[in-house]
């Protein structure tokens, strides 16, 4: 098998931006393997991302670390509806492949679940398979296969309100 297997969600820490991670981060979202994957594919500037930084942009993000090196990020922001999060995760280039991308995820995921969602979405880009595989693999599910850009929910049952 060409890919490792996951590592162990609990293994992850998820942590705020900070100053000192912006330039690693511009650094890391310019690189065309992860712009390809963005809607907004333009190179950005270190003004760009200060712009974002300071109007708030990183409080949907947090940084994703193992053992103290940091292997990519969580996107954890208050989606549309009750209880309702969207979540994502990005693994950075150097990172992929090693089995990093399902524990992101699913410690986003659990992050999001603490928060008190009762249920969890995303998107991602239908020739994005290694994300598709990841989010599959967290019980996902993708219906709309004519567009280029795809839209799953999950509701956790855990969270489900009682019908009684």
């Amino acid at each position: 098998d060409l890919y490792m297997e996951s590592v162990p969600v609990d293994w992850i820490s998820l942590r705020d931006v900070e100053d000192k991670d912006l330039e690693m981060l511009r650094e890391e979202r310019n690189r065309w393997s992860t712009r390809s994957n963005l809607e907004d594919c333009r190179v950005i500037s270190q003004e760009d991302q200060t712009r974002w930084f300071v109007g708030g942009g990183a409080r949907g993000i947090k940084v994703a670390e193992c053992d103290g090196a940091v292997v990519g990020i969580a996107r954890i922001k208050k989606g549309i509806g009750v209880g309702c999060y969207t979540v994502g995760a990005d693994v950075f280039e150097r990172h992929r492949g090693l089995g990093y991308g399902s524990a992101v995820f699913g410690a986003a995921c659990k992050m999001a679940e603490g928060l008190a969602s009762n249920c969890l979405d995303l998107w991602v880009f239908v020739d994005n398979t290694r994300a598709v595989n990841v989010y599959k693999k967290h019980g996902f599910t993708f219906e709309d296969r004519k567009s280029t850009r795809l839209n799953s929910s999950h509701v956790s049952e855990s969270r489900m309100p009682s019908s009684a």
